[in-house]
């Protein structure tokens, strides 16, 4: 069923009408290049940016000319605008299933995320146009396409100016984990974890002039190698070299760094957080892009170009290479059921690829103009902390908003239907630092922990969650609590009263601090007093190393 909102805007525009007139027109043979629906930034000769409403008239004018795409309300953002997801395929596929079915490949482009970010928004408009009515028609017949024109509608239409967040003010490319927001929610939900698409493309403004399109992808070393090497290498070059045939300029993203002290130049990137698109999907097991071009003040025009170019070249090589992706999709998901990564992954650092590349920066000398220089490529992440990846975590069954965060997930959880008696491995809390501020609306907490061996009898009700499924990297990342984005950080055990071990006492009765010492609350499973000194909370997180045999039912 339509919502309100789009019917409100489809018989305002009068566009059911205008859509059967076009349809007449095209069966007749009466349509021409100039009668093809046009963008709300084209109409205005790119003085401006669409708008919401030319928006959803322009995605059903488009359909109205073509067999070859469904469009499906994904969901509706707190200030009531459908956000809708279009599906493009020849024939297209409405379901999961059927994509799967058909053999092709998937590929989901996502746009403006960042309200304030509208070239991936522009020009995703008319790579629209193309793919159903233009010279990229033939490539539906190799690939599906998702498409998201606007992901954050409600960014994008603040006022006096478009704004970053939503309309809650949340950065909704830093909510890939905890999904607090509709649109997220709704992206991975219902997109992501339904239709498991193969490439994963987010469309921004950011990069380095005079790069017209920077890519970068997943970074986090947990990421399948295999995928991320495919990326990185005829990926890339097929997308730089469709970029360049159209004279424009392509290159890594973010941006170039000079060392103050010795001058010297090197390339540089963002911190790749599992809370973000491009570190997400690819901890799903999917190849995950980022497009980043320049602005958003400049040339709109430029821009729009710059993005559907780009996302293009994407395409063109997914079409011609779909075997080959759907191939090293399907190894890396059995590689991680197998357990290839066995290792947890607890912190990373940026470091140099060997040798050097050339880039572009800003010419200190002269205004405008650009100089070329040769440096390092620093975006090569590495662990700085690993532990053992668990054959299964086991967590207490009063945990649900942990356990439905995992399904939410599609990671599969289950409970056990009755005791067992094991030895697991323990986190106990050695220091807990809560941030000085605010973060999407969360106070996060960084721990460190201790592991230890113990005796525990899990209780009937008790939640398992194994490795050896697709989610598997995911729910370590998730559940080992001193990862920059698990479920301890973003505070699901806050409840519980974690506790860093106490300083030691003098023989006055007093801290090392000078503080008074009183009675202390024991903490989660733990918070004994040793020599007077009270110990770090025990997490109520388990780590069971060893296969074993249990009664448990899946949640469902």
């Amino acid at each position: 069923m339509q919502s309100p909102t789009s019917m409100h805007y489809l018989r305002s525009a009068g566009l059911l009408t205008w859509a059967a007139a076009i349809v007449l027109l095209a069966c007749s043979g009466l349509v021409t290049a100039q009668e093809l629906p046009q963008t709300g930034a084209e109409k205005a000769d790119w003085s401006r940016h669409t708008g919401y409403e030319e928006l959803v008239d322009y995605i059903f004018e488009v359909q109205g000319l073509t067999d070859n795409m469904l469009i499906r309300e994904l969901t509706v953002t707190p200030e009531g605008r459908t956000v809708f997801l279009i599906m493009l395929g020849d024939p297209p596929t409405a379901t999961p299933g059927t994509a799967w079915l058909s053999g092709k490949p998937t590929v989901l482009l996502v746009e403006n995320v960042h309200g304030g970010e509208l070239s991936g928004r522009e020009g995703g408009l008319q790579l629209l146009r193309e793919l159903a009515l233009g010279e990229l028609k033939p490539l539906l017949e190799k690939i599906n396409v998702l498409y998201i024109p606007s992901i954050n509608p409600d960014g994008a239409n603040r006022q006096p100016r478009p704004t970053r967040g939503n309309s809650h003010g949340y950065d909704m490319n830093r909510d890939y984990v905890v999904m607090e927001t509709a649109e997220i929610s709704a992206v991975v939900g219902q997109v992501l974890t339904r239709w498991w698409p193969d490439v994963h493309v987010d469309a921004h403004n950011g990069g380095s002039a005079p790069y017209n399109l920077t890519y970068q992808v997943t970074l986090d070393p947990s990421a399948d190698g295999e995928l991320v090497a495919l990326a990185n290498g005829p990926m890339y070059e097929a997308v730089k070299a469709h970029m360049e045939s159209q004279d424009l300029k392509f290159f890594w993203y973010s941006g170039p760094r000079q060392n103050r002290d010795t001058g010297e130049w090197a390339w540089g990137t963002t911190e790749p957080l599992v809370r973000k698109q491009h570190s997400y999907s690819g901890f799903q097991n999917m190849i995950a892009l980022l497009f980043e071009c320049p602005g958003p003040r400049g040339d709109l025009e430029l821009q729009a170009r710059s993005q559907r170019e780009g996302q293009e070249g994407l395409l063109r090589f997914v079409a011609e290479n779909g075997g080959l992706i759907r191939s090293t999709i399907m190894a890396a998901r059995r590689r991680t059921i197998e357990g290839a990564v066995d290792q947890v992954y607890l912190g990373l650092e940026a470091t140099d690829y060997p040798g050097t590349v050339k880039f572009f920066i800003r010419d200190p000398d002269r205004e405008g103009e650009y100089t070329e220089v040769e440096g390092t490529r620093k975006t090569l992440y590495r662990p700085t902390g690993t532990r053992q990846r668990a054959w299964a975590y086991a967590f207490d069954g009063n945990l649900h908003d942990i356990a439905n965060l995992l399904r939410r997930h599609a990671i599969e959880v289950e409970k056990l239907m009755e005791p067992v008696a094991i030895t697991v491995q323990k986190y106990r809390v050695t220091s807990a630092e809560w941030a000085d501020r605010p973060y999407q609306n969360h106070i996060m907490l960084s721990v460190e922990v201790e592991v230890f061996e113990e005796e525990e009898i899990l209780e009937a009700g008790t939640f398992i969650v194994r490795s050896a499924q697709n989610g598997g990297i995911l729910a370590a990342h998730l559940l080992d609590p001193d990862t920059q984005d698990s479920a301890v950080s973003w505070n699901f055990l806050d409840h519980m009263g974690i506790r860093a071990p106490s300083p030691p006492p003098d023989q006055t009765g007093t801290t090392a601090q000078g503080q008074q010492r009183t009675g202390a609350v024991p903490a989660m499973g733990g918070g004994r007093q040793r020599g007077g000194q009270r110990q770090g909370s025990v997490l109520p997180i388990y780590r069971i190393m060893t296969p074993i045999r249990i009664k448990a039912v899946i949640l469902p």
